[in-house]
């Protein structure tokens, strides 16, 4: 049984689009903002905010692969594609809720967050975060490797500059 219908599939994706196109996201790093750019994205300096049209959206999908592997620290190997049962991974956030207030993810705090991701079987990968007790230029690598110490499921880090994308090939 499909998550979501034909129609809410649908619409998810033209919601998603709307938002790319009039809402737009910030890109904080200048050389992927220019890329972006580069590419026929409209971006904002001021406020590092970049738009992307339904054309340069749609030539992004198109590039993308058909099928993806995943595997885990034990060597597991999962592929999905398009119509796969689907993947459920551990969310990337930028604060914890507690008692209606708005916490920083600190490193102790996403330690606890990526043991409990690897208990739940229903949730195959973990997936990095802002920890907010490091720089932000630190904090890709230093979560792939808090996720590597104290996980056993695939990693999908959060990258936040070229620099922690390279240290991280060279940490795998």
């Amino acid at each position: 049984m499909p998550l979501l219908s034909a129609e809410q599939l649908k619409r998810t994706d033209e919601e998603a689009r709307a938002i790319l196109r009039d809402v737009g996201v910030r890109v904080d790093h200048p050389g992927i903002f220019e890329l972006l750019c580069s590419r026929g994205a409209k971006g904002d300096r001021q406020t590092g905010v970049v738009r992307m049209d339904e054309t340069l959206v749609s030539r992004a999908l198109a590039s993308s692969p058909r099928t993806v592997r995943f595997a885990d620290l034990e060597g597991r190997i999962i592929e999905t594609r398009v119509g796969a049962a689907p993947l459920f991974l551990g969310g990337n956030a930028l604060y914890w809720e507690q008692s209606g207030q708005r916490v920083d993810i600190t490193e102790e705090r996403f330690i606890d967050l990526v043991r409990l991701y690897d208990t739940l079987d229903m949730v195959f990968a973990l997936v990095g975060t802002s920890i907010s007790d490091f720089p932000p230029a630190t904090r890709d690598f230093v979560g792939v490797r808090r996720m590597a110490e104290h996980g056993r499921k695939h990693l999908r880090p959060c990258i936040y500059t070229p620099a922690g994308a390279r240290l991280i090939v060279e940490m795998g």
